[in-house]
């Protein structure tokens, strides 16, 4: 049932809660809750006012620890400090208003946030299952539905700009997500373990989206990211298990550590030519590998990579267990981290350009099927490269150096035909 947007109750029994003042300029603006009175209540029905001003914050750890089991926010909270909640073990029910002021609310973490222990949300009387966020609504605030199980949709308005850190974090029924057109960040944890979630579309002015942001969201099958997204965050989709199409646009700068791990349902992936940068273990186990030991044979489908010109860099267990047949090294790559390749025992051809100065140890560790590097520079330039001498299979690989016409000398060369690598006869 969505949120209903009618008037909060004004109710509440002030007889139970101590308060503090809030001040401005000297004069006394509202009012916070600190917490209850002698021995608390089961049941917290927070006023609106309280000496005929608003009650607009609740102070940190007001209710932590106590044996309270229901809590009723009034439309005029606005704040709720560090721990508000934190160890309210028997806390079950919150009864709110309205959409946007909750969505509107400061927690000041986790625990600020009643929904961290209770399991029933209602609005007018009924049980919240989908989330419709007024166009009115600049922000979804950091933890605003952390941990509330029984959510299945969300369809954010059009005025949210934010999307905030855990906002959606362990909503373990939840769906579907759909509009944020005009959001602009999708903030650390914002969708992390929304292990239903099958859809997510990403507005067109998303400029980045956080880390964890949608890990371990073990449903989502497709994922695109719009040009407008200019950095994928650390650990941003690791484990998205299902997740069998992925669409990067131009514009894509930096891509985080392992931002794609896991992720072993892929059967492509292409990297823009904007992207710069790109995180430590980016599709580590991407192929289904048994870790840093690398022992399992790749599964997914992924069997070609070609790395964009724009990177310098390609960083330890990048590729980690890949089923990559296939690879194409971007021009401007100076050094292939270490294991970056480790476990990538179905490729048999790379693409290596001149610019390459580095191949660390063990950065093609367990490639047993590399046959052939298409080297685009001569021998000279070859011998030049710093090569780790250990479990580097690329040493027992068959060099060939580039040669746009037909080579006189004696060796192995090669030269493009069609866009693909054709070795000279």
């Amino acid at each position: 049932m969505p949120f209903a947007l009618s008037a909060c109750n004004n109710g509440g029994d002030e007889d139970k809660f101590i308060f503090s003042e809030i001040t401005e300029n000297g004069q006394v603006t509202g009012y916070a809750v600190d917490g209850f009175k002698g021995d608390g209540a089961a049941d917290a029905v927070i006023p609106a006012e309280h000496n005929g001003k608003p009650v607009t914050a609740i102070k940190k750890n007001a209710f932590r620890g106590t044996s309270i089991e229901s809590v009723t926010f009034p439309e005029s909270i606005t704040y709720v400090g560090v721990n508000a909640f934190g160890r309210c073990e028997k806390l079950s029910r919150v009864d709110v208003a309205d959409a946007d002021l909750w969505c509107g609310i400061t927690f000041g973490n986790v625990a600020a946030n009643p929904l961290y222990f209770a399991t029933k949300f209602y609005s007018g009387g009924k049980e919240i299952t989908s989330v419709k966020i007024p166009d009115t609504v600049s922000k979804v605030g950091d933890f605003a539905f952390y941990g509330y199980e029984k959510l299945e949709s969300v369809e954010i308005g059009s005025g949210v700009t934010l999307i905030g850190e855990s906002a959606f974090d362990g909503c373990a029924s939840l769906k579907s997500v759909t509009g944020g057109e005009n959001a602009v960040s999708v903030g650390e944890l914002a969708f992390s373990g929304c292990v239903n979630l099958q859809t997510a579309d990403i507005g067109n002015k998303v400029e980045s989206i956080g880390d964890y942001a949608f890990n371990g969201c073990s449903s989502l099958k497709r994922a695109v990211i719009p040009s407008s997204v200019k950095s994928i965050g650390e650990c941003a989709f690791t484990d998205c298990s299902s997740l069998e199409s992925l669409t990067l646009n131009e514009g894509l700068e930096s891509i985080g550590d392992c931002a794609f791990g896991g992720c072993t349902s892929l059967t492509r992936f292409d990297m823009p030519s904007t992207v710069n940068e790109i995180g430590w273990g980016m599709l580590m186990f991407g192929g289904g590998g048994a870790g840093f030991g690398g022992e399992k044979d790749p599964s997914n489908n992924i069997s070609e990579v070609t790395i964009s010109d724009g990177i310098t860099l390609i960083p330890d267990y990048a590729f980690n267990s890949c089923n990559i047949t296939a690879l194409t090294i971007g021009s401007s790559v100076e050094e292939i981290g270490y294991s970056a390749f480790y476990g990538c025992s179905v490729l048999k051809d790379v693409i290596m350009p001149v610019s390459v100065k580095k191949v660390t140890s063990y950065a093609f560790y367990k490639c047993s099927s590399l046959e052939k590097v298409f080297y685009c520079g001569n021998e000279e330039e070859w011998g030049n490269i710093k090569i780790g001498r250990n479990g580097n299979d690329i040493s027992s690989a068959e060099i060939y150096f580039y040669s746009e016409a037909e080579p006189q000398a004696e060796g192995s060369f090669w030269r493009y035909v069609g866009g693909k690598p054709e070795i000279w006869q």
